[in-house]
């Protein structure tokens, strides 16, 4: 039977995943817990993929409540896998078109060719720098010092 199991810090080697990550995911239901042979956890090889599903929905931004929704369709999640990542995916779209905005500020301030930053025209009005985005920019508000 152990022939049918791979040994903790194999799984670790072969997926990547660092043998207390697999313990977390175990704890929080993310794999089945492995029985242990000898005093070592072991899993099936079925838990190399997965340990991929999990790193793709991590490398795409889900949370491992998510990614627990999304492999396991719980119930609790309020909807079928396809309703949260159509969420993440919306999330994802304005968080790009938040991200072009700041560039093309950026691009339209590099073009205008003013000597210093806060005569720029292009800045005044820069939604990195007014209003609610200010708390998101990495640039001092106009007429802020960034050694406050």
């Amino acid at each position: 039977m152990t022939g049918d199991l791979l040994p903790i810090d194999q799984v670790a080697k072969l997926s990547g995943v660092a043998s207390s990550a697999l313990r977390y995911y175990e704890r929080v239901g993310l794999i089945e817990e492995g029985p242990k042979i000898r005093g070592k956890r072991h899993y099936p090889r079925e838990v190399l993929d997965r340990l991929s599903m999990i790193r793709t929905c991590q490398n795409i931004g889900f949370s491992l409540t998510e990614i627990s929704s999304l492999l396991d369709e719980a119930e609790e999640s309020g909807g079928s896998w396809q309703e949260i990542a159509a969420q993440r995916r919306a999330c994802i779209q304005r968080e790009i078109e938040e991200r072009q905005a700041w560039l093309n500020t950026l691009n339209s301030t590099l073009a205008c060719g003013c000597p210093q930053l806060v005569k720029c025209p292009q800045v005044a009005g820069c939604p990195l720098l007014v209003g609610q985005n200010a708390r998101q920019s990495p640039w001092p508000a106009q007429g802020e010092s960034s050694m406050n």
